[in-house]
């Protein structure tokens, strides 16, 4: 049974190891890196999709209505595409918050776990709440280094 619940226990910190990992890194990136690497691509592929679309539409107009929809989304891709690069600083700082409070959220519930485990005596309780702490102080620094950030940007 301990040897069952030792498993268990280290399945479920591993993903919150890769979360503290990539929070780690998230505190290392610039906003301007995380705007170029993740943001500005995506925005340039919703432009990119939006006028594929529009084409098919312009292609196919008069042969049937089957591509009458290509119209609609294809312009709604592009100013979905535009948004995002106008509004880069703003989408990547939410980005980077929602980043945060899913590792505050995690290590809440891995508390709550490390205090369950607590209460079977199993060792390694310990370390779920010392990683659970780690993750808490990442996510609320995260938060913070993201609150001053965005206060000099202003």
């Amino acid at each position: 049974m301990n040897d069952l619940l030792r498993k268990i226990s280290f399945i479920n910190i591993l993903p919150d190891i890769l979360l503290i990992v990539f929070g780690i890194l998230l505190l290392n990136i610039q906003v301007a890196l995380l705007i170029d690497i993740l943001v500005i691509p995506v925005g340039a592929f919703f432009i990119l999709k939006g006028i594929i679309e529009v084409c098919k539409f312009i292609m196919a107009r008069g042969l049937s209505d089957f591509y009458k929809e290509d119209l609609i989304f294809g312009i709604a891709s592009i100013l979905i595409g535009i948004i995002l690069i106008i509004f880069r600083n703003m989408i990547a700082n939410m980005f980077r918050i929602g980043v945060a409070i899913y590792i505050i959220y995690g290590a809440i519930k891995y508390i709550d776990i490390a205090i369950k485990l607590k209460k079977l005596d199993l060792k390694p309780w310990i370390a779920m709440l010392l990683i659970s702490i780690v993750m808490i102080i990442f996510g609320m620094r995260s938060i913070i280094l993201q609150r001053n950030v965005s206060c000099n940007m202003c």
